[in-house]
C-alpha cells in the first residue's frame, strides 16, 4: 500500500486540561504563597519590605513532600531570590541560619524520603484545606 492511500482521521483530539490533580497542586501551590506572604511580611534576607516579594522554596517544588510545607519557604525579595538559585553556597548558609542545622536536615531529609510518593488528588485537596485553615487562622486574629 501506498503512503497516499492510507486513510487520515478526520476526528480532532482535544487538548488534554489539567488533571483535578494539577489543578489541586496548583491551588495549593498558590494558598503556599499567600501563606508564606503572611507570615514573614518582609523579605527575610535583608528585612525590604517594597517591591517585588517572592515566596521562595527551599527545597524544590519538584519535591511533592515539602512542596506546601511552611517550613520549606521563605519569603524574598528579587535580588535575593535570585542570590538563592544562583549561589547554592549562600543559599545553604543561609537556610541553616534561619532553620539551624537540625532544621535544614529534618527538611531535606523529609524531602528527599518523599521522593517516588503517589501523591493523589486527594493529597493535594488536604494540603490546600490545610493552608486555607490556617490564613483564616491569620486572618481571624
Amino acid at each position: 500500500m501506498k503512503r497516499t492511500e492510507l486513510k487520515r482521521s478526520t476526528k480532532r483530539i482535544p487538548a488534554k486540561r489539567g488533571t483535578s490533580t494539577a489543578a489541586l497542586k496548583r491551588k495549593a501551590d498558590a494558598a503556599w504563597g499567600q501563606w508564606i506572604h503572611t507570615r514573614d511580611k518582609h523579605c527575610q534576607y535583608c528585612g525590604k519590605t517594597d517591591g517585588k516579594l517572592d515566596a521562595h522554596h527551599i527545597m524544590i517544588r519538584n519535591f511533592n513532600a515539602t512542596r506546601t510545607d511552611e517550613d520549606n519557604g521563605v519569603l524574598l525579595d528579587y535580588q535575593h531570590h535570585q542570590l538563592m538559585h544562583s549561589d547554592p553556597i549562600e543559599a545553604v548558609r543561609f537556610y541553616t541560619r534561619i532553620l539551624g542545622v537540625e532544621g535544614y536536615e529534618a527538611l531535606r531529609r523529609k524531602a528527599y524520603d518523599g521522593v517516588g510518593g503517589k501523591y493523589p488528588a486527594s493529597y493535594w485537596k488536604n494540603e490546600l484545606a490545610r493552608l486555607v485553615g490556617l490564613l483564616e487562622e491569620v486572618n481571624q486574629t
